[in-house]
């Protein structure tokens, strides 16, 4: 084709044309290529990091309030004696420990009650963390950028009574009654967020059974 032709000047700025358009698609697929691999690695290792930050502390608080309400509000209600049902043999042997659900139920409400209005004394307080504790660097601990992070709870709280039969010996089983409570906060930070369940377990009353006392 003679370059001096018409066809082949138009043939030329299409194909200059095309190419700054195939330059400029490329740098932004490169960007955004960019941009997901940064933002999955910070989901994957910053939120991490938060969640091992804040988890201890907020399972702490939880557990140090149900302790509080166990020892306190709830101590003469969650007697051994007066939460189980002991099904006996004629011979006096037990046959069956049930927990009174009548007695427990009302107190599992009460607690999930104040755990979650504990939690709404923070719902959406922002506070400042630096980078360095989220990362681990005791170098850069309370070195900035300092990150805003919201915590706040995430659903409704779960309470429940669970037994455990613990065989110590070949003659002795201690029943142990513990509350659990299941609650999941929510981690906020700048394009950042996550769930985390903390699950918090507290002994409530125990009882040390011997072999002798069941019927075989």
């Amino acid at each position: 084709m003679i370059r001096s032709t018409l066809l082949y000047r138009r043939l030329w700025y299409a194909k200059q044309r095309n190419a700054k358009r195939i330059h400029i698609y490329s740098r932004i697929v490169t960007l955004l290529f960019i941009l997901a691999m940064l933002m999955n690695y910070v989901q994957k290792n910053i939120m991490e990091y938060m969640a091992d930050y804040y988890e201890p502390a907020m399972k702490s608080r939880v557990e140090a309030l149900v302790t509080d309400l166990l020892s306190t509000r709830f101590a003469k209600d969650l007697k051994y004696d007066n939460i189980t049902s002991i099904a006996h043999s004629k011979g006096g042997k037990i046959l069956s420990i049930e927990t009174k659900n009548s007695v427990l139920n009302p107190i599992s409400l009460h607690i999930a009650s104040i755990v979650e209005e504990e939690f709404r004394k923070t719902d959406g307080k922002k506070l400042p963390v630096a980078f360095g504790k989220l990362i681990g660097s005791s170098l850069l601990n309370d070195i900035g950028p300092f990150l805003l992070i919201d915590i706040y709870r995430h659903g409704h709280t779960e309470v429940d009574f669970r037994s455990e039969f613990i065989k110590e010996s070949v003659e002795v089983t201690r029943h142990r009654i513990v509350v659990q409570v299941k609650t999941t906060i929510g981690i906020n930070a700048p394009f950042l967020w996550k769930k985390q369940q903390l699950v918090v377990e507290v002994p409530v009353a125990e009882a040390v059974l011997t072999y002798g006392a069941f019927l075989n």
